[in-house]
């Protein structure tokens, strides 16, 4: 009767999920990133009654609309001509 939440974490392009762990109160989405190297991503929730999201597929195709996002950022060229 309140509604459904989803919630998505998306990597960036350079990292790949590796699996998940959970205890009594966290879940976690698991991958490797090496010292010094920088970790991109979203996270994200929507509630189907706050209008933006009529249903679970309009969640889903804004998820994959961000991620499509992360992956092919845009690029600004700044010249002094």
């Amino acid at each position: 009767g309140e509604g459904n939440l989803g919630c998505a974490v998306v990597l960036g392009p350079d990292h790949a999920q590796e699996g998940f762990a959970e205890d009594a109160r966290n879940f976690r989405l698991l991958t490797r990133v090496r010292s010094g190297e920088t970790l991109r991503y979203l996270a994200g929730a929507g509630w189907d009654r706050s209008g933006q999201f009529a249903d679970a597929a309009a969640w889903a195709a804004h998820v994959a609309d961000r991620a499509a996002r992360l992956r092919d950022p845009i690029r600004v060229t700044v010249s002094a001509e």
